[in-house]
Parts: structure tokens; sequence; C-alpha cells
């Protein structure tokens, strides 16, 4: 270095946090870390994924995987941000070396950037007090420029028409930035000690380099930054220094107690020794970026200045920011795909940790588009993408969302003007919200591998002032088409999930203002009522108005929103606070099952002048279709049913004996072995909030069925632990709106079915039934060692021994054979008899319209006496 006085010294760096303030931070982010793991932990459970009708379940995992990344994305950010700002360092100033030779340079671009501005910036530059050259690169070689120069004493320097520096790739890249700076570094850089940079529209104070350059006395520094401060100008100029607050302070400080403080190219000094050994800048649209990854793995270190010494202008208009946000996102994603695989691996575990995090970032544009996708897709088609309680996931995930929101104030304190900068910071939440669909894009395009259109942020007074295009936000418009679209469709298919509808509507709501926003450099709203700061809102607000009256009707159709149906008297039949099925006086509710009956209960119902109110639904465990039925279940309750689901764990399929099943065997089920699908079963009853029967595993006191005690080697203990186990699957799962069935078959005499009046044997206990039932047929004479048998004949014998357990009672399969006797007689028979038996208060008919044996309207049989 040439310079009066070459002495070295190492930086020394000092916590940004006080003690006690490092104690408190360490305990908030202890509950934060916790309560991550705790939500993880609920979050990614097999039982979680969603049971779609689909033959591939990897679709459901796809799909689960998904929201997953929506969900967890921005908590690893979260994450990563606590780590860094555990270990936020601020550098102890350092003075200057007298007598170095130092260069500051600024670009310019001329017809995009305004000739005032740029005198604004070199008269500053000129009047900074450390001596220095001070220099322009002018991309153009403007007339105008070298004037100025002349008259400002600065030096002037263009690569324009000079075929050396405008190449179409590497060092000296036509129309980049680094391309023009590596063009002046191999012209003008030998014998100059130190290069200051500044971006044309930032501000220098004169104290700058005196800030800056005595950090480079300690022989490993690179590089010294300072933060990227924008000017207040209108609200989206205003927004973009909002959006960078943390950035600037927290975040920079962080990294550099790593001692990786991001290159950030606004300005920046550096050592050419160092430039020199990487190259130079890097030619990419983030050069910046890219060139401090290649300082850290070559072994140099930077310095992060922790004050303002210097404010910019911001974007001006939507345009403007969006431009600005594509650059940034398309450059930040090629260095991950291209540049950070070969780069990261040369440098320290934190360092690639914290380069990893941070350029991940924009990878929040992607997340929002899948869930825009997740949630019209369920909205539309119906498919889920998880299967759990919307009240359990606002309990977990709501500790670290709050401790987050809780974090993220109390770290204002460390801002780089926490006096200036502190507050809610609601235009920079606005912009970030603008730029999810422009980071989605520029995703597309760096994967594709797009080209980028150069493009320079506008600046000066007419940078605000442009009518912004309403095409600009296409990709808004559509979103907000597409969630308008999902909203009436999931009327129409009574896909009604509250949450999803109403995460449609903040879609809709949120974006609606990002677009109205925009028309505010258009539009006139002056009036006498509200002045024109509130115009933006007032437009959102109208625009929100006519959604909620078009569609808030809809939001309270079903979930955990439903009104109780008053259908088929499903109101008095069913407990308001369990959802269980209840039992009401001199009254025996009528229920039909078998086969599809629900297809038929309409014409039924009309010929027999009587509601049906219990429809029963077959569903074995090894069937195609063994998943929880949404789209039946919710049309059936919509149409004041409730549904009784005969849970069969079998496989009906079975090409050998079907009770020698030795997959299904009993002690199966107790072991786990089915754990993940009957978790899966009860998440999905209790997120249909609805009243569901279950008849788990029937006739198991028979010989015909592989959970039958006596065959498939199950005991009549097997039986009461399986059914336990299972029962308390869904307690675990907090399942409330169950009505658990207890079903036997009729008591009979078969040596080959040794159970068959081992009734409390078979009984899982008080605790685990709502209700007790059984299968009662008349089979006539079917065969020839059968008789035609009385209502009263089948059903004393079995009720005498259920009516000791004081429970409500089932008769849950019934039907008559008209094979030996008056099957028309005998039903109405059945209408007084069943009187003589208080405690049975359903009768499930099992129908199986088409077939001869058990349906109403055989021979003489008819619905009348039905």
């Amino acid at each position: 270095m040439k310079a009066e006085n070459q002495k070295t010294t190492k930086v020394v760096k000092v916590n940004t946090m006080s003690k006690k303030e490092l104690i408190f931070y360490t305990i908030a982010t202890g509950f934060g870390v916790g309560a991550v793991i705790v939500y993880a932990r609920w979050w990614f459970q097999w039982a979680h994924i969603a049971t779609n009708h689909t033959t591939f379940w990897s679709v459901n995992l796809f799909l689960f995987v998904m929201l997953s990344f929506v969900v967890w994305l921005g908590l690893f950010q979260r994450l990563a941000i606590w780590f860094l700002i555990f270990n936020m360092k601020r550098p102890v100033h350092l003075e200057p070396v007298k007598g170095s030779k130092v260069a500051m340079l600024t670009c310019f671009v001329p017809g995009k950037e305004p000739y005032e501005l740029l005198e604004k910036t070199l008269r500053a530059m000129v009047n900074i007090r450390y001596p220095h050259d001070s220099w322009v690169l002018d991309e153009g070689d403007d007339q105008v420029v070298k004037d100025m120069c002349k008259r400002l004493g600065v030096k002037h320097f263009s690569r324009k028409g000079i075929e050396k520096y405008n190449q179409e790739s590497g060092p000296y890249k036509a129309k980049t930035k680094a391309g023009n700076h590596n063009a002046w570094r191999d012209k003008h850089e030998e014998g100059y000690d130190l290069i200051a940079q500044m971006d044309m529209d930032h501000i220098p104070q004169k104290n700058y380099l005196d800030k800056v350059l005595g950090y480079f006395r300690d022989p490993e520094v690179a590089f010294v930054l300072a933060p990227q401060v924008y000017e207040k100008g209108n609200w989206i100029a205003t927004g973009a220094g909002e959006q960078a607050y943390i950035f600037n302070g927290p975040m920079q400080m962080g990294f550099y107690g790593h001692d990786m403080p991001l290159f950030i190219g606004t300005n920046h000094a550096y050592r050419p020794e160092a430039m020199n050994d990487i190259g130079g800048y890097a030619a990419t649209i983030v050069e910046d970026h890219l060139t401090g990854m290649h300082f850290y793995a070559n072994g140099w270190k930077g310095v992060y200045l922790s004050e303002v010494v210097a404010k910019g202008e911001g974007p001006g208009n939507w345009v403007e920011y969006f431009n600005q946000q594509m650059r940034w996102a398309y450059g930040i994603f090629e260095v991950l795909f291209r540049h950070s695989p070969k780069l990261l691996p040369q440098m320290s575990w934190p360092k690639r940790f914290n380069y990893f995090a941070a350029q991940t970032y924009y990878l929040v544009g992607v997340a929002m588009i899948i869930g825009v996708f997740l949630t019209c897709l369920y909205l539309i088609f119906g498919y889920s993408s998880a299967s759990f309680d919307f009240l359990g996931w606002i309990k977990h995930s709501f500790p670290p969302f709050a401790i987050a929101i809780f974090l993220q104030f109390w770290v204002q304190r460390f801002y780089v003007a926490p006096w200036d900068e502190k507050g809610i910071g609601w235009r920079g939440m606005l912009l970030s919200l603008g730029a999810m669909p422009i980071y989605a894009i520029a995703f597309f395009k760096a994967v594709t591998r797009q080209k980028l259109q150069y493009a320079v942020t506008a600046k000066g007074s007419s940078a605000g002032t442009e009518i912004v295009p309403l095409k600009v936000f296409t990709p808004h418009l559509l979103i907000i088409g597409l969630s308008i679209f999902s909203l009436i469709v999931s009327v129409i298919r009574h896909n009604d999930a509250p949450q999803l509808r109403i995460w449609a509507v903040i879609n809709i709501v949120l974006f609606s203002i990002v677009v109205a926003s925009s028309r505010e450099w258009k539009l006139n709203f002056n009036s006498v009522f509200i002045p024109r700061p509130f115009s933006v809102a007032r437009t959102a607000t109208v625009f929100t108005a006519v959604l909620l009256l078009m569609f808030g009707s809809s939001f309270f159709s079903g979930g955990v929103f439903a009104p109780a149906q008053t259908n088929g008297g499903l109101v008095q039949n069913v407990s308001a606070e369990t959802k269980k099925v209840t039992t009401e006086d001199n009254k025996i509710y009528l229920g039909m099952s078998g086969g599809d009956v629900w297809n038929q209960l309409p014409s039924i119902e009309r010929s027999i002048n009587k509601k049906v109110l219990i429809v029963g639904k077959y569903q074995p465990w090894g069937d195609a279709n063994s998943d929880f039925d949404f789209s039946l279940m919710n049309s059936l309750s919509e149409k004041g049913y409730i549904p009784m689901i005969n849970w069969e764990p079998w496989d009906p399929h079975f090409t050998g004996a079907p009770a020698e099943q030795p997959v299904y065997k009993l002690s199966n089920i107790t072991e786990g072995n089915f754990d993940i699908y009957v978790h899966q079963y009860a998440i999905d009853v209790k997120a249909y909030n609805k009243p569901v029967i279950i008849r788990f595993a029937h006739e198991m006191n028979g010989n015909w069925y592989p959970w039958s005690a006596g065959v498939n080697g199950n005991s009549t203990q097997d039986y009461v632990a399986a059914w336990r186990h299972v029962h308390d699957i869904f307690e675990q799962n907090e399942v409330k709106n169950v009505t658990w069935v207890w079903s036997p078959n009729e008591v009979f005499n078969d040596d080959s079915a040794p159970y068959s009046h081992a009734f409390d044997a078979l009984y899982p206990g008080d605790n685990y039934v709502d209700w007790v039932a059984f299968s009662a047929y008349n089979w006539g004479r079917v065969n020839q060692n059968q008789k035609w048998r009385s209502f009263s004949e089948i059903v004393e014998p079995t009720y005498q021994l259920l009516e000791k357990y004081n429970k409500p009672m089932m008769i849950s399969e019934i039907n008559t054979s008209n094979r030996g006797g008056d099957k028309e007689a005998w039903m109405k028979d059945m209408n007084f008899q069943i009187l003589q038996y208080p405690k049975i208060k359903a009768v499930v008919w099992f129908e199986t319209p088409g077939r001869d044996l058990f349906q109403i309207d055989t021979q003489a049989a008819s619905y009348s006496s039905f």
C-alpha cells in the first residue's frame, strides 16, 4: 500500500447486544425453537397425508409435500434469521491510513438515468473529505456527461465502441455493471490503493471514506460495506426502504458475526489486490452477490459498517419496483443453481448454511403460487393436500408465529436508524406481497435458462410519475380471477372447507389492494368525505364489500362453521356437544343399508312415505376405496341422513376362505400394523365434523369373518383388544363426532361358531361403546334346515342378552325372506311387535335393490305394508 503509514492491525468486532439483551433473546428464541419443534412433530405425521380418491398414493404424498414446502419455507427462513441475529457484531472504528491513493466510482447509463441526479451525486463525491479521485463510468460516452465531468473536476471513462470491453460473455460482458467496472479496472485500476463504488442515485456523506477506509489496515479485509438506505419518497420508495430495514441492520450484522456480510454493490469499497485475486466482478445480473462468494471462497474477509453514510432513491412505481425485484430474484436463482454448488463447498459450514438460507428467500414466490394452486385444487376438484383438524393446526402453528412476530418487533432496536425505522412497515409488506408472483416468474425463467432483458431502475423525478398499465399486474389479476372462479365452483360442488374458502378470499382481497394501489397514479380520488391518502383503502374496501356480498353466504355452509342440519330431525337426534346420536322417547329411527342404497333412497322414501335417518355404507379395509369418502358423507349429511359406516377389517376379494385371512388377524390390528390407516381415517372423520356412526367389526360371534372369535387365530380377548385399540386411536385424535356401535350377530346354535352366545367375553366395555346392536334375518325356507320365524322369535333371545348393558339398542341389519311364509304379513307384524322392546331405538333395513331375497317389494310384499 502506497501510504505514509503502512502499519497493519486486525479489525476488532464487538457484540451488538448487551448481556441482558443476549440473555433475553436466547430465552425468547429458545421458546421459539421449542414451539417450532412441537409444531413439526405434530405436522409431519403419516396420518396427516390426505386420502384423496386416486389410484396412486404417491399423489397424496406429493400434495402433502408441496403443502409442507409452502408452510415450512417461511419457518426455515425465520429460524435462519434467528440464528443470524444471535451472532450480531459491529466493527470497532479504525482511522484510515493517510496518503492512500483512492478512486471513487459511479456508473451512468444515458437515457435511463437523469443528468441532474448524476450531477448531485458527483458533487457529493467530490466534496468527500478524504483525498481521492472521482470517476464516472459512462456506458454511452455521453457529451453532456463529459462536459459535467470537466466542470466538476471528475474523471471520465467509457468503454463504448471498444470491442475488448463489450463481449457477449465473460468479465467484459456488454450492458452489465460488472463489465463496466471490469473495463475500468483493466484500464485505470493500477496505481490505486483502494477503490470505492457508489451507485449513481446514492448520495454519500462527507465523511464516507473516513468511516470506511480504516478497516483496510487489516490485510485480510477484501471489502467494506455500508447499508443500502433509501430516502423517504412516495409510498413505494418508502416501502422499498422498509423491506430492507431488518436486512441492513440485524441480518447484515449477523452475517458479519460469521465473517460473511453479504456483498452489496450499492456502496462499498474494495482492495484491488483482493479483486484481482478473484478475477474481478462476477459477470452476472447480481454481480455483487456472486463477487462476495468468490471473495469468501478465496479466504478473504469483509467488514460491515452498520451506519448510515449514504442515502439513495428507491424505485418510484410498481413497474420499476417489479423490474428491480425481477433482476434480484432471477440473479439469485441463477447463482443458487449454477454457482453455489461449486463455491459453497469451499466455505465453512456456517457460511454454507447462511448463503443457502439467503439464496432460498425468493422461493417464497414459488411457495405462494403453490399455495394458490393447492387452494384452488381443493375448491374446484375436492382434492385435499393434507388431512388434519383446523383448530389443531391453529393450536400448533400459533405459538411459533406469535413468537416470530414478537421478535421481529423486538429486534427493531438494532436497526441501522431505529429512531426512524420502527413500526409495522405496512408499505414494505404490501410491496412484498405484490412481488410474490414476480419471484415465481423469475424462478421459472431461471430454471428454464431464459435470458433476462437488461433494465436499469429509473431514477430522479420521473421515476414515480409513470402511469402503471394494468397489464403489469397480469399475474395478480390471474390469481384474483382463479380464486373467484374456485369459490363459485366450491359452492356448486360443495367443497366447503371454510379455511380454504377464507384463504381464497384473502388472496382476492390482498391482490386486489395491490392492483388498486397502482391506479392511484392515474385516477383522481378527491372527495369531500374521504381524503386522498385513503383513496386506495376506499377502493379496496368497496371491492372487498362486493366480494363478501357475493360469497359471504357460502363461507359458512360447511366444515367447522356449518350450521346444524334440520332435515330429517338431525338436530333432535344428535348431541350438540359431542355430535353423538341420541335417543328420543317413543321414537324409533329408520335406517337403510346394503349396496349403494343411497342412490335409491329418494324413491324408496316416497314409496314408503317415511323419512330414513340412518344410511349404512360397508367399507372394507382391504378394498381399493378404503378411505373416508368425504364426497358421499357430505352428500348424505346435506340431505339430512346420518351415515353409518360398517367398518370391516378384511379383504372382501380374498380368493381363499373369507374367514382365514392372516393379514387381518386381530392381533395385527392391536400391534399397530394398520395404525397409519386408522389414524388417517380418524383424522378424516374429525375433519368431516358431522355425526358418524361406526359399526366396527360386526357379527364377531359368528365364524364367517376374519375378525370373528374362534377363527383366523383370534380369541375373544383379541377382539376386545383390537376394538379398544381402534377406539383409542380415535380418542388420541380427539374425534368427538363418532357414535360407536358394537354389533354381534343374533344368538344362534352352530358347533363351528363356539362364541355365538359369548357376548360378555366379546363386549369391549361401557367406555368403548355408545350403542349395542345385532343383525336379525328371517331366512325362511332358503335352506331345508331353516324355518320361518316371526320377528319376536328372532329378536327375543338376543334382546335379553343385550338389555343388561343398559345402552341404546339398534337392529343394525334386518330383512325377511319371501320363501316359506308371507313377507308382507311379517313386515306388518314387525311394526307391532317391536313396541315390546323399548330399548330398540333404531332399525336398519338391509335393502339390496335388484336382489330378490333382500328387497322390500318382492312378491306379495309391498311398500305400503313396510
